[in-house]
């Protein structure tokens, strides 16, 4: 008789196949637009990019576990693990059992992507760090490939943070790539578990990394992130931290018999012990219905920054030791840290906005920066990979020391009006002092709608008196049509009437007059509900009388482009402000600002664009979203502009508000501007961070 590790060995290559061939059934769905399948329905719309179909599939709970059980799939058959199979066919279930394949019967074109998500990052980033978790578990399960599967792991995480921290860079319009949003610092978590794996090897931080993964998917897809919610499920968050315990736990009692090759181990895993516990306390606290904050921004800076700080600096005395002696390194750190301590209690202040010791940080940071470069610098020749790695790795914390307070605080941003007219001149604050920048709208144009999505059903609430009572009017036994005449359009109505007063179900019809015409019987009359007049014919076609022309279609026009070519300090650049009624639809705004990052030497000039607003009440309404819903009016889908003002207002809307809102039309622009300085060394860091990685791999030195 077989062994069972014999069967699972045999059916292993069969339940790889099957997991790489329902992952790319699942997204042939997205790329077909197929909205028979919820996901689907949920994440595209008619009309979307092949692009942004793709990372819609990367959007939803089950379909994120269904890559994680092909990218498992994948590795298995490469390896001929059984181990890995197994753990590919788990996650397939975790799959099933989060409905990757639940169907939607209603059908339509689908409801559209979050607008945060339609990105040029928007694929590249997710693959990158969920294949990063895909990674862990593989080399957390298959002892005989783990050097290089953790390795490439932490490639992946690396590019992955720094993908996602440009995404955010160039959305969000306040010029942050990092707020230490619970997301970021769970996959930051996973960065430091692995960098301490990498410098030490050993079972027990690549447990600590296991658990890091089970943490972020918990955070991530159970929905308490402000910024990454867009792949909740109620229950997700409850399974997934069960495995991250327990793999946390074990991690701690394989250190307990390991110890680190080297003194560089130690820094990255209690920094990341700590954050671990600064998230998971929390979140299982949140899961058990206690109202605990999960920190993030402001506090999160205030818990973490005073552990990660003296880490990094350790980081630092280590590669510095690693061509100096230990002794000169130590010295070099503590004059640096006495020179920053003391420029700073002279008041000089690279952030003013920043505590004396946050400048002191970030000066001794800068100061002492030199002997590690010169350390990592010295010994390329003998070890490349470590070399590149050590230098992308003081690059990077000196560039977030440096631009991470201007980043960060949206105090250093200007806000001003943008006259298409004239030119504005713009008072920044920079670190080299005060500087004047002049900005000048040079021409715009708008671009769409280009897509078409369904109005959810969820959005019923939305629906007021008047809108269903429009949506009536259609089922008459009247036929209505639009005409031209002098330019105006008009609705008018067809129907065998006589004149006077008609009684239709709840509706009243009164006829004034009729006349014969080659398109029928045209009736001159005042239309009604109850004692509310609904009609009149013939009247200019608005909102409300294209109901009576087009009917209910439950559609609205999607994504609506204003390009804004600008001079900034004397350079051209383009920003496109966008909006989506998506967004709306989702109930997350469907606005997104136009950034342009302008590089000047290591800084950048940071400028984001809105259009102008018009204020209604207590509502701010932007003028791409008064222009879709009339967009929507003309092409004939007049729910679509009465549901998108509705939700974007909060509230139902009647039929005068209705009217009264698409009368508007702001003219001009509003810009945030700041100077965010030395921010190219933090991309150059992560890319040199990245590279060595890759040489790393190549060159075969593995843990």
């Amino acid at each position: 008789m077989a062994s069972p590790r014999l069967i699972l060995a045999k059916a292993a290559p069969y339940a790889s196949a099957v997991s790489i061939a329902l992952w790319l059934f699942y997204l042939s769905r997205f790329v077909l637009l197929d909205t028979s399948f919820l996901d689907v329905y949920a994440n595209t719309s008619w009309g979307m990019p092949l692009y942004y179909r793709a990372a819609a599939s990367l959007v939803n709970i089950g379909g994120i576990m269904l890559y994680i059980s092909a990218v498992l799939g994948a590795a298995a058959l490469a390896l001929r693990s059984w181990r890995l199979s197994a753990a590919s066919a788990a996650f397939l279930a975790s799959a099933a059992y989060w409905e990757a394949f639940s169907r939607w019967t209603t059908g339509g074109p689908g409801i559209g992507l979050n607008p945060l998500l339609r990105n040029l990052w928007a694929l590249p980033h997710p693959l990158l760090v969920i294949t990063s978790y895909a990674l862990v578990v593989a080399a957390f399960l298959e002892p005989r490939a783990r050097g290089r599967l953790g390795v490439l792991a932490w490639v992946f995480s690396t590019a992955g943070l720094a993908a996602g921290a440009y995404w955010s860079y160039t959305t969000f319009g306040w010029g942050g790539y990092w707020a230490w949003d619970p997301v970021e610092t769970s996959v930051f978590v996973i960065w430091l578990f692995l960098t301490a794996w990498v410098h030490g090897g050993g079972q027990g931080a690549l447990a600590m990394s296991l658990s890091g993964v089970f943490l972020t998917m918990a955070v991530t897809y159970s929905g308490v992130s402000p910024l990454h919610s867009f792949a909740g499920a109620e229950s997700a968050g409850r399974w997934l931290m069960a495995p991250s315990i327990a793999a946390f736990l074990y991690g701690l009692y394989k250190l307990r018999l390991e110890r680190g090759g080297l003194y560089s181990y130690v820094p990255p895993l209690a920094v990341g012990v700590y954050i671990y516990w600064l998230l998971a306390a929390p979140t299982l606290a949140q899961f058990l219905g206690l109202s605990v904050a999960i920190p993030s921004g402001d506090s999160a800076v205030a818990l973490i920054h005073p552990v990660l700080v003296p880490a990094v600096f350790a980081a630092f005395y280590a590669i510095a030791r690693w061509r100096f002696s230990a002794r000169l390194a130590a010295a070099y750190i503590a004059a640096s840290l006495a020179a920053g301590a003391a420029a700073a209690a002279a008041g000089i202040r690279w952030s003013p906005l920043s505590s004396p010791l946050t400048n002191a940080a970030v000066l001794s940071l800068a100061f002492s920066s030199p002997l590690p470069l010169a350390s990592a610098a010295l010994v390329f020749r003998k070890d490349a990979a470590r070399s590149v790695a050590h230098v992308g790795f003081v690059v990077l914390a000196v560039g977030v020391a440096l631009s991470g307070p201007y980043a960060y605080h949206t105090q250093y941003g200007v806000v001003v009006p943008l006259d298409v007219e004239k030119p504005t001149l713009v008072p920044l604050q920079t670190p080299y002092g005060p500087e004047a920048l002049g900005v000048e709208v040079r021409g715009w144009r708008l671009e769409g709608p280009k897509e078409l999505v369904s109005i959810p059903p969820y959005l019923s609430r939305f629906v007021s008196g008047d809108l269903a009572a429009y949506m009536g009017v259609w089922r008459l036994p009247l036929r209505f049509a639009e005409v031209q005449l002098n330019g105006t359009r008009y609705v008018v109505a067809f129907g065998n009437f006589t004149p006077g007063l008609h009684t239709i179900g709840g509706y009243w019809l009164y006829v004034n007059s009729t006349a014969s015409t080659p398109a029928g019987r045209l009736l001159v009359a005042a239309l009604g509900l109850g004692e509310r007049p609904l009609l009149f014919s013939p009247q200019r076609l608005d909102a409300l009388s294209a109901f009576a022309v087009c009917g209910p279609n439950a559609t609205s026009l999607n994504l609506l482009e204003e390009r804004v070519r600008l001079s900034v300090g004397g350079r051209e650049v383009e920003v496109a402000a966008r909006y989506e009624a998506a967004g709306e639809f989702k109930l997350v705004r469907g606005l997104i600002h136009g950034v342009a990052a302008v590089p000047r030497g290591l800084d950048d000039i940071y400028i984001a664009v809105t259009p102008e607003v018009a204020v209604v009440g207590n509502v701010s309404y932007t003028r791409l979203a008064l222009e879709l819903a009339r967009r929507d009016v003309e092409a004939c889908l007049p729910m679509g502009a009465w549901m998108l003002l509705s939700t974007y207002s909060g509230r139902p809307l009647g039929a005068g508000e209705v009217e009264e809102l698409l009368r508007y039309n702001p003219q001009g622009y509003v810009a945030m501007i700041k100077i965010i300085p030395m921010v190219q060394l933090v991309w150059t860091g992560a890319a040199l961070l990245v590279a060595g990685g890759l040489l790393y791999l190549r060159k075969g030195h593995v843990a």
